[in-house]
């Protein structure tokens, strides 16, 4: 059972005076470091001249003393360290009460604006009257809980943008007795609230650049980044200018120590990147997506600063442009600027294309031609992160190499260790952030929209169902870990493949082998493979040919190339032509020289293996893709403007 309005303001108000003590006790943690720091600085220094000799050859201080000044002074920042440590730690789980208790007051005014829109049902009836008053008191507690949320947002540095918008909804829900049209807002927590609002009127203006005759073609780009601009001013936070502020002034007092170093350096780019995370959060024109790649390829190269510096002795990670996160994320719009305006022209030639495909004056030529340039777009993404995994590998065998030689050099082999560590967070990040699926979602994205609206699937699933396979009537359960496999793999396709699917209901199952039937009443899907993977991959299969079947554009682009791949090939078995005895009498296919003799399979024009196999091979990295450059800007081309 949920919590009361009165609990969740108790809650509220706790949360906001534990946060207010964890930043506190964060910050007196944060000076006891640099004090500590300066300290045991201040030790060494008096501890080389105290070992400075005379002509001689003795002491010119107190060396004993001068030790023990820095071994306490060591001793000292240790302690300080850990509780930091245990201050930062205290401050994540304040924080992450606070999010989740946003979202249980999120929860809390949406069931209450769902009762509002219920009792607005019952105007007319006889107890109308009542349910006036009643939803009047609705309204008040959902205006005071929203309060709750804007403070807790704020009081994580988070600027709730949407309050006002919010207020107008409520007062509309209101005084809907009145006919006054209300805003839909149901569903959707803060973060995605402001981020709608704030998307909203950014399209307003971009629409009003793009069909301003008085703007020139060259001069719109240049508006289109004054747009991002001009929301991205309304929304510049003084709590994130007094932390950038005080980021550059720690780059004025960096340790000495390499081990030292390397601590602080971490530190640095675990708050700087905190900044960064809040700033593009502001802004509200990113989605999660964009803003987990920005802040990945950020934090990448700030590793990559910090080990050069560790390295060369520089300070290069303290520069102050790399804290410059207004310019930064005008630069992060300024680059969504070019996706909407790349985007804007894939539309115009993707409608060309189809038509053209429709009345024959377009063919698969044409599609394999525009898909090469996607291609690279592709290729070119995977080759930078292709460098950099290189790059570190090398680097790696390098370390391991100093490694050795250093035997007994306990500081040089501490120093080499630190490297090691951070070209390890630095391999962990780029496996983690840029895979083959991520690039290629990236990169597609660039020329459509893709996955389902707000990333809400609106496939109607069956829970079972009876097909017919051969002769023979089969009942098909669902399997709820194919579904949810299901729906990620439509995450990465185009939204104008999946959407207009989405109202004929699917069945989804597991079984040994993957098979799509299509039906008049429900499609069937099955998927095999023994893990997330397998499935996403036969997935991608299954789903190329639920395509063919409703989209004949792509059908057609299909029977165009195979024509004319196997122009003059007779059909032949399979399983004469693979070798493989599993194959069935009545499955033909024609050679060719596709990589993989099963893109031949002939199904008499109604279906091909070429849509299916190539979604499978490009997003698994498949050798029939890789190899065969004709097909690979087929399905490249189909992707991007079918």
């Amino acid at each position: 059972m949920g919590r009361s309005f009165k609990e969740l303001g108790r809650k509220a108000e706790q949360l906001m005076e534990q946060g207010r003590q964890a930043d506190e006790k964060l910050s007196q943690a944060q000076a006891r470091v640099s004090l500590a720091t300066s300290k045991l600085s201040q030790a060494q220094s008096r501890l080389e001249r105290a070992m400075e000799k005379d002509e001689e050859g003795r002491y010119l201080g107190d060396v004993d003393a001068a030790r023990l000044d820095f071994q306490m002074a060591q001793n000292q920042l240790e302690a300080s360290r850990r509780v930091y440590q245990q201050a930062s730690d205290e401050m994540a789980a304040v924080r992450s009460e606070k999010n989740s208790h946003v979202h249980e007051i999120s929860s809390y005014t949406n069931a209450e604006r769902k009762n509002l829109d219920t009792l607005k049902r019952l105007d007319g009836f006889e107890f109308s009257a009542a349910s006036a008053d009643m939803r009047m008191g609705m309204s008040k507690r959902v205006r005071e809980a929203n309060q709750l949320r804007k403070m807790l947002l704020e009081s994580m540095g988070i600027r709730d943008s949407s309050s006002e918008k919010i207020e107008g909804a409520l007062s509309s829900s209101a005084s809907s007795f009145m006919g006054e049209e209300t805003l839909d807002f149901t569903n959707l927590d803060s973060v995605q609230l402001a981020s709608k609002v704030r998307m909203k009127q950014i399209q307003d203006d971009i629409y009003d650049v793009f069909h301003d005759e008085s703007i020139s073609r060259e001069d719109q780009y240049q508006a289109f980044v004054d747009v991002y601009k001009k929301h991205y001013e309304k929304d510049v936070n003084l709590i994130n200018a007094q932390k950038i502020a005080y980021l550059q002034e720690r780059a004025n007092t960096l340790p000495m120590d390499s081990s030292d170093r390397h601590f602080y350096g971490e530190n640095y780019i675990s708050s700087a990147k905190q900044v960064y995370e809040s700033e593009l959060r502001n802004v509200n024109i990113f989605s999660e997506e964009e803003i987990k790649v920005r802040l990945a390829d950020y934090e990448l190269s700030m590793l990559e600063s910090l080990s050069d510096d560790l390295e060369e002795d520089g300070v290069s990670l303290y520069d102050p442009a790399k804290v410059d996160f207004k310019n930064r994320v005008v630069s992060d719009a300024r680059q969504n600027v070019d996706t909407a305006y790349k985007r804007q022209e894939a539309s115009e030639l993707r409608q060309k294309l189809q038509i053209g495909l429709v009345n024959g004056s377009v063919g698969e030529k044409d599609i394999r031609h525009y898909g090469s340039f996607v291609a690279n777009d592709y290729y070119n993404r995977i080759y930078q992160y292709s460098e950099k995994k290189e790059d570190i590998r090398i680097k790696q065998n390098d370390l391991a190499y100093q490694y050795m030689q250093a035997m007994g050099k306990s500081e040089t082999r501490e120093k080499i260790e630190i490297q090691r560590k951070l070209l390890l967070r630095q391999e962990n990040l780029l496996e983690g952030t840029f895979d083959r699926k991520k690039v290629l979602k990236d990169v597609l994205s660039e020329y459509r929209e893709l996955g389902y609206r707000d990333g809400i699937s609106t496939q109607q699933y069956l829970s079972s169902g009876s097909i017919n396979v051969g002769k023979e009537k089969r009942l098909i359960e669902c399997d709820a870990k194919a579904i949810a496999v299901m729906r990620e793999t439509c995450d990465y396709l185009p939204r104008d493949w999946i959407e207009p699917l989405a109202s004929k209901k699917l069945l989804v199952s597991h079984n040994n082998r993957g098979f799509c039937l299509v039906q008049d009443d429900f499609d069937t899907i099955v998927l095999s493979g023994e893990n997330k993977e397998a499935m996403m991959r036969c997935g991608f299969h299954e789903l190329g040919h639920r395509f063919e079947m409703s989209n004949s554009n792509i059908l057609k682009a299909e029977r165009e190339f195979y024509d004319r791949r196997t122009a003059g090939e007779a059909l032949e078995r399979l399983s004469d032509i693979t070798g493989n005895p599993g194959y069935g009498e009545s499955e033909l296919a024609r050679r060719d020289h596709f990589i993989d003799s099963y893109m031949g399979k002939d199904y008499d024009g109604e279906a091909y293996e070429l849509m299916s196999m190539g979604l499978e091979g490009i997003f698994s990295g498949s050798k029939y893709i890789e190899e065969d450059e004709e097909f690979r800007e087929l399905i490249f081309g189909s992707l991007a403007y079918l």
